[in-house]
């Protein structure tokens, strides 16, 4: 306001001159000029940093707490969706969905019942080994189904299915596991020759076939007192070779041997098969409940080794 103040000394040396109207209508004309143009410099100017900083610091408040009332917003919106969602879904689309996220934590087995149909396989003096085949299989699925794994069953009747298709059908239905289950024959004069044997792919390691097949058969002799005549490792077999999951074939005896034809047609004897499979699957699966000796380990038997 200094300069207002400037205007009014030269007002009062005006007026002892005598020039009172001309002087006092140019001093009152510079003095509200000079007034307006004071004011707008004043307000146009910082009064201080301190406001303006704490007005800054308002407006940040204030804009991150709408923002933070925004995002709010927008989470009960997309609770409320969901929760509406939810009620739309019928109550037998939520128990599909739970039946399905519970069964996919149980390993799917798939057995192999060998030959069917107008392929017989090796025949006894009596039994066929496709009807032998597929009664083990079945008995395995109940098994099976009992300590809770999903199963399927390649071939439930007498019927022809060539190797191509089940191979194919396991791996479209991603399996864990394939086993494939067949009997033996011997023939040459010997009819004594008899026992289980059971076989791999061992070229792919990755698949770990070796200790499916060392458990299964394992497991198979000490259930049903049959002699163990060996694991062994071929890139022969067709089945064992082309799943994409770890896969064995087991021989569970010969049907050239009388007693043992005797013993694979007998439904208490299959059962013992059964289990003996079903076990060593098992174990496959759940490692930490088999205590062996060191020494026993299945890991340990070299391929062809009696047990």
């Amino acid at each position: 306001m200094g300069t207002l103040k400037r205007k009014h000394k030269g007002n009062k040396r005006g007026r002892r001159t005598g020039r009172t109207g001309f002087c006092f209508s140019i001093a009152l004309t510079a003095g509200i000029l000079g007034m307006a143009v004071s004011q707008t410099m004043v307000w146009a100017a910082p009064k201080s940093e301190k406001p303006i900083e704490k007005s800054n610091m308002i407006i940040a408040d204030q804009a991150a707490e709408l923002q933070a009332g925004q995002e709010a917003e927008e989470i009960s919106s997309l609770m409320q969706a969901k929760e509406s969602e939810a009620g739309r879904q019928s109550p037998v689309q939520n128990k599909v969905e739970e039946v399905e996220t519970e069964e996919a934590e149980y390993p799917l087995i798939a057995i192999d019942p060998g030959h069917g149909g107008v392929d017989s396989g090796c025949v006894g003096k009596k039994a066929e080994e496709k009807d032998v085949n597929l009664q083990i299989a079945l008995e395995l699925e109940k098994k099976l189904t009992e300590k809770g794994y999903r199963v399927l069953v390649l071939r439930e009747k007498d019927e022809f299915q060539g190797l191509m298709d089940r191979v194919e059908i396991a791996n479209s239905y991603q399996a864990d596991v394939y086993v494939s289950i067949h009997q033996n024959t011997y023939e040459g004069k010997d009819k004594t020759v008899g026992g289980i044997e059971t076989w791999y792919d061992g070229a792919d390691a990755a698949r770990d076939n070796q200790r499916l097949a060392l458990l299964v058969h394992r497991e198979t002799v000490k259930s049903t007192g049959a002699r163990g005549r060996g694991v062994i490792d071929s890139k022969d077999l067709y089945v064992a070779s082309k799943t994409l999951m770890p896969a064995c074939l087991i021989e569970t005896g010969f049907l050239s041997n009388p007693q043992e034809e005797k013993l694979l047609a007998s439904a208490d004897y299959q059962k013992k098969l059964a289990e003996g499979i079903a076990r060593g699957i098992e174990l496959y699966f759940h490692p930490g409940i088999m205590y062996v000796p060191f020494a026993e380990a299945p890991w340990k038997m070299s391929a062809g080794a009696n047990m």
